[in-house]
């Protein structure tokens, strides 16, 4: 479709429509209000990246700096990075597993996240080395369970950072025998403690805390073993004490050895990233654009898991350019989890200083070291199975229910704002245009509960690459499909948190690719505000950058649009294109107040297409038209209703004269098409990674052409 040009800023008739009941301003927590803005002018292939200037008589945005031009060179290495966090870490040979007795060492955050280190170097200049915890026993513990002889089932979690471990529970006891051993990481010897707690294993309930303590470190740095004793206390006190045997264990040579970890703790603390890293297509590719310059490449630091959401992050760097990139992994189809997490459509406050973490939640196990859970049955397998569906069937209806609910409150809230801006004037400078100041933030539940899985322990692994550095580093976040989503919310976290001193806070980039749409309006706003070098990278027929649609859900940065034979289309502030951030109540109110206009473009196109044929369908392409105007007009028609009805007719007469049958046309067509890339599986294939490579090598190609005038001359990629 054919770029929108010479575009004005307006609010359609539609108005602006809080999403849901809650009401507040930006400062608290989020929530919508849909507007449909005009798209600015695009630039079509060959890409040039240098933005256009402002409209005439509009200010330039901060987002329109020529700094934050799209980055050809750079969109290649970080799509590389996006598609590479789809793989694991390289499987252990069984003659490997056999002589480590166990897998590689990893560390476990306390929400049960988990980071496997693969960078000897990353290790040694960030991490001080472990600490050795065996957790021998207890004594003089309370009594926590209730019935008449009752004693207490406890067990114990040490932690250093966001490094932790637990013992297995032992049943009705007060001296409970453990011998134990964990290896946690340490940062710091000098800043960081050891944090003990012991509690009390229940069900059907919190456990219970009986007691905790906490220690330095600074005095194992000689690496000699101790044996301490830890005085607990609870809440009424003394709570009994907990005997442990400390080492701490440098990173050096000798530890990091594969053998000697092997030997000495089970398994080995670096694990090996996937051989699939060497051999991407994406490296090839990227060695052939930097003529094989290594220090561009982005090396593999830690993997992150959390099994839990079946969420996953890989963390790149560079130590040579001060350069880090976190990528997060996208929706595999074949992982319930991630399609739930897909279809969490209900929109979700978000904290404004920042996502919190998940909570913290130990498997427990049986002295044995098995989950303390039932044994596997067949009954069990069943249950687990209808377990899920129902849990699919139920996101699906709560997201649906929760839309419909809030459109309805949506109308409601119209009216109430409109009777205090009659009360009140009007702000210097807001106009009927509006900026959004008055709308909530909110963003995609599903998307937000499973960054907040792995949240914590990404952040402070940023913050350990960062520890020390006298210069300030730049921080690439990345992500394909979901991954896009969970990168555009960690962008929007890292642009809002103070960081520890002004060396330590990064420079901030985000390029994602076929991500869909996070958050509404005004979250979009406020996210190009904090990071405004944002790129969305999409298939032209990429149908998960499509959706969630007209759910008030609105895209965040700058768009580059991939099309067949090396075409792209460059789009500034996509935030402000036509139906961004547009309920379907507000797009049917917009159709339907231009109905005249809009059957009389689509009938006037039917004219010319016969005129032009010689009218040899014998009137059947008007007749469709027809047809096809009068089904718009009805459905405009029923779901405008609502809308229709709680709409002032000055508002109805403003909006009719601002709004253009060609914006309603073009929101409608968009719908059609979407639907039918849909239909035709166009938009699944555009949305895999085959085409993603194949367009962004046409486009890079695309791009040296017009920077050497335009000439077919060598130099470009080949396919």
């Amino acid at each position: 479709m054919a770029a929108v040009a010479a575009v004005r800023r307006q609010r359609l008739a539609c108005g602006a429509a809080p999403f849901a009941a809650a009401v507040g301003r930006r400062s608290s927590s989020i929530h919508r209000s849909p507007v449909l803005h005009r798209r600015r002018p695009r630039a079509s292939s060959p890409p040039a990246a240098t933005p256009s200037p402002p409209e005439a008589g509009a200010q330039a945005d901060a987002v329109d700096d020529p700094a934050t031009a799209f980055d050809w060179k750079l969109g290649l290495a970080l799509a590389g990075c996006a598609f590479e966090a789809y793989n694991e870490l390289e499987p252990e040979s069984e003659e490997k597993g056999a002589a480590a007795g166990g897998g590689r060492l990893r560390m476990v955050a306390m929400g049960g996240t988990e980071v496997s280190f693969v960078n000897k170097d990353f290790l040694r200049s960030k991490f001080a080395g472990l600490l050795e915890v065996t957790v021998r026993s207890a004594s003089g513990l309370p009594v926590a369970d209730w019935w008449p002889g009752a004693k207490s089932d406890p067990y114990a979690v040490v932690s250093v950072g966001d490094s932790s471990a637990a013992t297995s529970a032992i049943t009705q006891t007060l001296e409970p025998q453990w011998g134990e051993t964990f290896y946690l990481y340490v940062r710091d010897l000098a800043s960081q403690r050891l944090t003990l707690r012991v509690q009390d294993a229940d069900v059907g309930k919190a456990d219970d805390l009986l007691g905790a303590a906490t220690r330095g470190l600074q005095d194992l740095s000689s690496g000699a073993a101790q044996e301490v004793e830890m005085p607990l206390r609870g809440a009424k006190g003394a709570a009994g004490s907990v005997k442990l045997s400390l080492r701490f264990m440098a990173f050096d040579d000798e530890v990091l050895a594969e053998e000697a970890t092997a030997n000495q703790m089970g398994g080995p603390v670096l694990g090996a990233p996937p051989a699939a890293f060497e051999h991407s297509e994406w490296r090839s590719l990227l060695r052939d654009v930097l003529h094989a310059a290594a220090d561009a490449m982005f090396d593999p630091v830690a993997f992150v898991e959390n099994d839990e959401s079946d969420t996953q992050a890989w963390l790149f760097w560079n130590p040579s350019t001060r350069e880090a990139c976190l990528a997060f992994r996208g929706t595999e189809q074949t992982k319930w989890k991630d399609i739930i997490t897909d279809l969490r459509l209900v929109p979700t406050s978000i904290d404004p200083e920042g996502v919190g973490d998940t909570g913290a939640t130990w498997l427990r196990r049986t002295p044995g070291g098995a989950a303390a859970e039932p044994g596997p049955s067949l009954e069990a397998a069943v249950a687990a199975l209808q377990s899920k569906r129902q849990e699919l069937r139920s996101s699906v209806a709560d997201g649906l229910k929760g839309l419909f609910a809030q459109q309805a409150a949506q109308q409601q809230q119209k009216q109430e704002q409109q009777q205090q801006q009659q009360k009140r004037p009007t702000a210097g400078g807001s106009g009927g245009d509006g900026d959004g100041s008055d709308e909530q933030i909110w963003v995609h539940e599903g998307f937000l509960e499973a960054y907040a899985s792995v949240r914590g322990v990404s952040l402070r692994l940023l913050d350990a690459l960062l520890a020390g550095e006298e210069e300030p580093w730049t921080l690439y976040i990345t992500g394909h499909s979901l991954g896009g989503a969970l990168s555009t919310l960690c962008a929007y976290d890292c642009g809002r948190r103070t960081w520890r001193t002004a060396a330590h806070k990064p420079t901030l980039v985000h390029y994602n690719y076929g991500s869909p749409r996070v958050g509404n309006r005004a979250f979009a706003e406020e996210f190009d505000r904090l990071v405004p070098n944002t790129w969305r990278i999409a298939n032209s027929n990429d149908a998960v950058a499509l959706v969630p649609r007209m759910l008030g859900y609105c895209h965040v940065g700058h768009k580059v649009l991939l099309k067949p034979d090396g075409e792209v289309e460059l789009e500034r502030n996509s935030a402000r294109g036509v139906g961004e951030g547009a309920a379907m109540a507000d797009v049917a109110f917009a159709a339907a107040i231009n109905l005249p206009a809009l059957a009389e473009q689509m009938l006037g196109a039917g004219e010319a297409a016969e005129g032009g044929s010689g009218g040899g369908d014998g009137g059947g392409g008007k007749a469709a038209l027809v047809s096809a105007a009068v089904a718009v007009a009805a459905a405009a028609t029923a779901l405008a209703g609502t809308a229709a009805a709680g709409a002032p007719a000055a508002d109805s007469a403003a909006g009719e004269a601002a709004t253009s049958a060609a914006d309603v046309q073009t929101m409608l067509e968009a719908e059609v098409l979407a639907m039918q890339r849909l239909l035709d599986g166009t938009a699944i294939d555009d949305h895999l990674e085959p085409l993603y490579l194949a367009n962004l090598r046409a486009g890079y190609n695309s791009s040296l052409r017009a920077e050497r005038g335009g000439g077919g001359g060598g130099g470009g990629l080949e396919a």
